[in-house]
């Protein structure tokens, strides 16, 4: 027997449209097809809005929670007793809010963490079973203690790596999801000369925790030939830029061999193709699509041991880990040109599709509402 069709929300502010939005996006397209049927909970001028009325999928837009204590110090941990007293009920009054739209489904997915707490505890008020997709990672202790206790109060974790489960904790249930990747059409890569440079390649945000200027400082020390080009993509125009991106820049200016920032493409297929490496070495990092999606267009990742991208590379068993920095570039600027099989990156794209993924996705969903689906 065939379970009824779920209806579920989920709920994010969105703001910007990055990697989580487009993993959002991918997810929802193959939700009716797992018996879910979905609606985004978003704010009011949402980009993400747009993107999810093509595809048919039901928005309502919502005023979210303000966060004082967040807006004045930047920080919980620097945040006064007012502020974290502003914050508090600040969250009550979003969560009776949302409340009253939650009532209207079987299960909210918090996909933004900042409007987690409301979704939290409206839940509880509307006596709808919430989950949240935990995908960001912190720095900071105080936000760790506080999302090991915001855990607590969902019906279930679902996050795209052991690492999130292990490090902030899990609520009554959790289930280990990765996350879709989806790529139509991969060109053949161009046979390069040796004589040609090693191509390294970092996509993303251009943020401290990322560590991009401590690879390119690595990179300036050990690379005495010029042999490596490294491509930073994902820069923002330069009224938006921020002091360390600007940094990153001027860093990337003193390399002789190409390297450079790349403004943020809406594509990034041909641009990891021209690359041999695809590096991740962020501080902290709850997946790594770039991982895969870098592997599938034929570059070898290399990433750092304890991390999202660790995990990806241990699943597929492809690319390399390193203990830091410093051991990761010395592999580069001593390797030669990398092959990845074609039989491998075959093998990566389809345990990494959105119909896969998807699948796992809203059948974990469902376990962890204790509704799961027995074949017809």
């Amino acid at each position: 027997m065939t379970k009824a069709t779920i209806r579920a929300v989920f709920v994010t502010r969105s703001s910007e449209v990055w990697g989580a939005e487009e993993t959002l996006l991918l997810l929802l397209e193959e939700s009716e097809a797992n018996g879910f049927r979905p609606t985004v909970l978003t704010e009011r001028a949402s980009p993400l809005i747009p993107l999810l009325e093509a595809r048919n999928i039901s928005v309502v837009r919502h005023e979210f929670a303000r966060h004082p204590a967040l807006e004045r110090s930047g920080s919980l941990s620097r945040a006064t007793a007012l502020d974290l007293l502003g914050e508090a009920s600040s969250i009550l009054r979003g969560a009776r809010r949302v409340a009253r739209i939650l009532r209207q489904f079987d299960v909210a997915v918090a996909f933004s963490l900042w409007q987690s707490p409301e979704v939290a505890v409206g839940g509880f008020l509307a006596r709808t079973p919430a989950i949240i997709d935990l995908h960001e990672t912190f720095d900071g202790k105080a936000g760790k203690r506080v999302l090991n206790v915001l855990l607590k109060g969902f019906t279930a974790v679902i996050a795209p790596s052991k690492l999130l489960i292990s490090d902030y904790g899990a609520a009554r249930r959790a289930a280990i999801v990765p996350r879709p990747v989806a790529i139509e059409h991969r060109a053949i890569r161009p046979e390069l000369a040796r004589s040609q440079p090693i191509t390294v390649g970092m996509f993303g945000q251009i943020s401290p925790h990322k560590r991009v200027l401590e690879l390119a400082d690595e990179l300036l020390r050990a690379d005495d030939s010029g042999r490596v080009r490294l491509l930073v993509v994902g820069g923002r125009p330069e009224n938006e830029r921020s002091p360390y991106e600007t940094r990153v820049r001027e860093v990337l200016a003193g390399f002789t061999n190409g390297s450079a920032v790349i403004e943020r493409q809406p594509t990034v297929d041909g641009l990891m193709r021209e690359c041999d490496f695809i590096v991740n070495v962020s501080a902290h990092e709850a997946f790594g699509r770039t991982v895969v999606e870098g592997t599938i267009n034929g570059a070898t990742p290399l990433v750092l041991r304890g991390s999202g991208p660790a995990e990806i590379v241990e699943a597929t068993g492809t690319g390399l880990i390193f203990d830091d920095i410093h051991d990761l570039v010395t592999h580069i600027c001593k390797s030669d040109r990398p092959v990845i099989a074609a039989e491998t990156i075959a093998r990566v794209k389809s345990a990494y599709s959105p119909p896969e993924i998807g699948r796992q996705y809203f059948d974990s969903l469902r376990r962890l509402l204790g509704q799961e689906r027995r074949p017809g």
